[in-house]
């Protein structure tokens, strides 16, 4: 019945007379979408679809995503972005799915954290924050106060016990609970990321200059500056040469070397070993420099998006070798297609849509989802995790 009224117009009798008015009827336009927009309705309609009554989404695949603060958060930011001509969402589970959302906001203003596990605590705040900000209402201020709160205290500085000498400074990582003051935990570029879109998006930050600032020492020593005075990892302490390549790119932690990808180069006579650029962390680390304010004629923006162009290949990440054992550029495909549309987005980058579309349709399943079965390791097997990233990615296209 709904492809029925999908492809339907009708004409209207009005005394004796046909007049040519069309009207499309349940809500679906007359005219086809294309087969991008036809793929985001279709992906959007599962993901609607697996909507639990308390409004959440929880995974069936991987325990740590079984909690639902994390992916609900995730995915209900990308579904809120669908334009209502390509699906008509519905007004009650919209609500069912924030009321969810602003029930697991503590008092401290941490989301994805409880007693038995902790559910990407930086991550699910920060999507929580960021779609109470653009999608909440006037109950919210409390809320998004008290996670802008959270976040801003997870920042790897000087009130951590975290100096600009630590090649953390600056960054945000998982969110663990029991660190004592001056160590880092998991802290990478793509927790930093995020935590600076949703600080960006719901405004009105005490000092957010300096938080800003602190942030992009970060990214520095990710996308190893030639301005940068800290010592880069390596796997020698005893290299006295010390310096390293600068091609634009990114890597993903500077403090937790084993979580890159791409793995450590080695050292040659000009160069001490370095952790390689890749695709999937230059992505990230492009959209977490417009995050703090760069414009996108700035030189650390531009060396970034030089690098995406000169390895353009949407397959895969590159960057990670091919050969390496642990495969990670099979794993981490959806991320790299949505990270890397999402940075091209934010520049202003055009004529890559294409690409995009004709690599992402290969993953789509008969029920409109979308699922990596390589990626389990990055859980993109999730048909949810996967479906989302899809999304994510269209809503780019747009």
């Amino acid at each position: 019945m709904k492809l029925f009224f999908h492809n339907l117009c009708i004409s209207l009798p009005i005394k004796g007379t046909i007049l040519g008015v069309f009207m499309c009827i349940a809500l679906y336009s007359c005219t086809p979408l294309s087969p991008e927009k036809e793929a985001m309705r279709k992906t959007t309609a599962y993901l609607w679809s697996q909507q639990r009554p308390d409004g959440s989404w929880r995974s069936e695949m991987h325990g740590l995503l079984k909690g639902g603060q994390a992916y609900t958060s995730f995915i209900l930011f990308y579904l809120l972005q669908v334009p209502d001509d390509i699906y008509q969402k519905s007004n009650k589970n919209l609500t069912k799915g924030l009321d969810y959302l602003r029930k697991q906001v503590q008092a401290n203003g941490v989301v994805g954290e409880n007693m038995l596990v902790l559910e990407y605590p930086n991550y699910a705040t920060a999507y929580t924050l960021n779609t109470l900000a653009r999608f909440g209402d006037e109950t919210d201020k409390a809320r998004i106060k008290a996670m802008q709160t959270y976040l801003l205290k997870q920042q790897w500085t000087e009130q951590r016990g975290i100096t600009p000498k630590h090649p953390a400074y600056g960054g945000w990582g998982f969110g663990e609970t029991r660190l004592g003051k001056g160590e880092v935990g998991h802290v990478d570029l793509s927790n930093t990321r995020r935590v600076l879109e949703a600080l960006q998006a719901s405004k009105n930050i005490p000092d957010i200059e300096n938080v800003l600032k602190n942030a992009s020492a970060f990214l520095q020593m990710c996308q190893k500056h030639p301005e940068e005075k800290r010592l880069q990892p390596n796997l020698s302490d005893t290299l006295k040469n010390t310096k390293v390549p600068f091609d634009g790119g990114f890597y993903y932690s500077p403090a937790v070397i084993g979580a890159n990808k791409a793995k450590i180069a080695d050292g040659d006579a000009q160069y001490a070993p370095h952790i390689r650029s890749y695709a999937t962390a230059t992505a990230d680390g492009l959209i977490a420099l417009k995050a703090t304010n760069l414009p996108t004629n700035a030189k650390e923006v531009q060396n970034a998006i030089q690098w995406l162009e000169k390895h353009e290949n949407w397959a895969y990440p590159e960057g990670i070798p091919t050969t390496d054992r642990d495969q990670w550029h099979t794993v981490m495909v959806l991320y790299h297609i949505n990270g890397r549309a999402e940075a091209y987005k934010s520049v202003g980058k055009r004529d890559w849509q294409a690409r995009a579309w004709h690599t992402l349709r290969t993953f789509q399943q008969g029920n409109g989802s979308f699922s990596n079965p390589a990626g389990a390791r990055n859980k993109e097997d999730d048909p949810l995790l996967g479906s989302t990233l899809a999304l994510a990615t269209l809503l780019a296209t747009l």
